[in-house]
């Protein structure tokens, strides 16, 4: 084989490109370049040094945290938007370190094609491997019915936590479809500060369900110019500083009783939030898995379908990706009177609408591309023979009819058709 045919498919791989996109860029450029088969045939092989890499990754990962009491947060996804999903991914990521302590992909018939059940499927298959090896204290994950059910049956020894980021954007969006209620309008410009009231309560509750209930419910009294009440039996004011008659006299309250004060109260006492409050008690959030998800669309686009080991290899190579990111200090500013700075940068997002001040990291080195590339020529040269992904016994497809011959295609379509054009 060539060496350049053989980089080129490892690099291509190995950067989340698609075969596809290269060869159309080669066809503009009048770039001689090889066929789709001879990409197939080469990434067979790839897939293995993949999955040798993420195998050593996992098992160092799980190495370093094997003592200690591990506090996951995960999260699933899906490969496809919309509800036609093929492939699930749940991946479990370490609260303290921010790596990728293990994942799995599941294909939609090992769950008798309910999509729906791929990611309790996931979790359990994953989080199983993780208790195998290490002790798990905490798993934070979203709101999701099915986990929420497996893990106080079969996990009942880890203490499940729902994701203040998940629930908070829940909330948000209740109240921004409150606002859109005639009469209701002046809420909107209270969503935000009520979004932080809540991360506020959770954050300093000190693991008090009852403390934090009542912190997150004494917002509907601040809303209305109210700063303390009798109706609670831990938390009876409020915690900020007492307002000055000038700037109160000019705040726009809401309306003691009114409209859009009862539609405030019915998102904020809506019992199945507060139920959800008290899985919510150790501030655990899921932000870094969400960063991940962003980044793994580099590798696993959802609108490009792949072989279920192409899903899990180059799952395996976001994994790697974001593991080989996560240690990477705060930039500082390097010249100028500002030497020795932290950097930072302002965005301002759509959702939010208002500037948000990010920190800027040191640039990823991408080590691990360079490791698979060198591990990729040793295989090659010495004929070393590497294990292959292991895949579960699936059908050629997801079809849950039997396929019908081409002529009766052709029929069916006529008639069809022809059905059709009588009704015009």
């Amino acid at each position: 084989m060539p060496a350049g045919n053989l980089l080129t498919a490892a690099a291509l791989l190995f950067t989340g490109c698609s075969f596809s996109q290269m060869k159309h860029f080669a066809d503009t450029l009048n770039l001689r370049f090889f066929n789709s088969a001879t990409y197939n045939k080469i990434q067979g092989d790839l897939f293995k040094v993949v999955n040798e890499a993420w195998l050593l990754e996992r098992e160092k990962v799980q190495k370093e945290v094997e003592n200690k009491m591990l506090w996951l947060a995960g999260d699933g996804r899906c490969d496809s938007p919309g509800f036609s999903a093929k492939y699930g991914t749940y991946t479990l990521l370490d609260q303290e370190t921010g790596k990728i302590v293990d994942f799995d992909v599941i294909h939609v018939n090992e769950v008798n094609n309910k999509s729906t059940n791929m990611e309790k499927e996931g979790m359990k298959r994953s989080l199983e491997r993780v208790i195998s090896k290490a002790s798990v204290c905490v798993l934070a994950t979203d709101r999701h019915v099915q986990i929420g059910y497996s893990l106080r049956t079969e996990f009942p020894e880890i203490t499940h936590q729902y994701d203040v980021w998940h629930v908070s954007k829940s909330i948000s969006k209740k109240l921004n479809a409150k606002s859109k209620i005639k009469g209701c309008e002046d809420l909107k410009m209270w969503i935000q500060a009520i979004i932080n009231h809540f991360w506020w309560s959770v954050s300093t509750c000190n693991g008090n369900p009852d403390l934090l209930k009542e912190k997150w419910i004494s917002v509907i009294h601040h809303c209305v110019d109210i700063h303390s009440w009798n109706s609670c039996d831990l938390f009876h004011a409020c915690a900020h500083a007492p307002i000055p008659p000038e700037v109160s006299k000019n705040k726009q309250w809401l309306k003691r009783l009114s409209k859009c004060h009862e539609q405030l109260k019915v998102v904020v006492l809506d019992k199945f939030l507060l139920r959800s409050l008290e899985k919510l008690t150790l501030f655990c959030h899921t932000g870094e898995l969400e960063v991940y998800h962003s980044m793994m669309l580099k590798y696993c686009p959802k609108k490009q379908h792949f072989s279920y080991e192409g899903m899990v290899a180059r799952t395996q190579l976001a994994a790697l990706d974001h593991n080989n990111g996560t240690e990477r200090d705060q930039a500082v500013v390097q010249k100028g009177e500002r030497a020795g700075e932290l950097m930072y940068k302002q965005v301002f997002p759509k959702c939010s609408k208002r500037w948000v001040l990010k920190p800027i990291y040191v640039k990823k080195n991408f080590n691990f591309r360079k490791d698979l590339m060198s591990r990729t020529v040793e295989v090659r040269k010495e004929k070393i023979a590497l294990p292959a992904i292991q895949k579960p016994n699936l059908p050629k497809n997801i079809a849950t009819a039997p396929k019908p011959s081409r002529d009766e295609a052709i029929e069916s379509h006529r008639s069809r058709m022809t059905a059709a054009h009588k009704d015009v």
